[in-house]
């Protein structure tokens, strides 16, 4: 079980999303839809493997706030229909789900946590699709913009050659504003065909 949402939602506290998700529905007409706005102020918290999802084609996402991956190490994330981010989005540790049509926006920025060569935060553009069971997702297009950061964490520092694949896509257009690397250690960022 999770929440239906058919209309607005507008957070500027904390929301914790544990062990079930959101649905951003319409009601039937173009009247009301589902819609989550993350304010300035708010939080949305990944505790675990859970999602906010979309359906016929209303459910949007809005953030000028924070959203962070804390737990997990299967994906959680998004599979709504359409998302704006101008504030922060951390994955701490795990894939997160970057689903549908995303604008990425000047002032926003994706952020990941690196714990060790094996744990850390990773995202992933995939385009909707739907079946039952629902089949593997189709690597999406990312339009790149804002910054692009990474940090280190609890003293880890990675050895040589070490390969962290932090952002997966179908495609790529447009860019970063800036790559924050932790010092420290010599970095070469690589936008390969599927993967960052």
């Amino acid at each position: 079980p999770g929440l239906e949402l058919i209309g607005p939602l507008t957070n500027s506290g904390t929301i914790n999303m544990t062990n079930s998700g959101i649905g951003l529905y319409n009601d039937g007409t173009t009247n009301s839809q589902g819609c989550l706005i993350n304010q300035a102020g708010g939080l949305l918290d990944f505790w675990g493997n859970t999602g906010i999802s979309g359906g016929g084609g209303y459910g949007f996402l809005v953030n000028h706030g924070r959203i962070v991956k804390s737990a997990g190490s299967s994906y959680s994330g998004f599979g709504i229909n359409f998302a704006t981010n101008s504030g922060t989005i951390t994955a701490q540790t795990g894939p997160m789900i970057l689903g549908n049509q995303w604008t990425l926006l000047p002032s926003g920025s994706l952020n990941v946590v690196l714990n060790s060569a094996t744990n850390y935060g990773s995202f992933f553009f995939y385009l909707y699709n739907s079946g039952n069971p629902p089949p593997p997702p189709i690597p999406g297009n990312a339009g790149l913009a804002g910054a692009f950061n990474a940090t280190l964490t609890n003293g880890y520092v990675p050895t040589n050659g070490t390969i962290f694949n932090i952002l997966s896509y179908g495609s790529y257009s447009g860019s970063f504003s800036s790559l924050g690397l932790p010092a420290g250690v010599t970095w070469q960022s690589t936008f390969g065909a599927t993967n960052l």
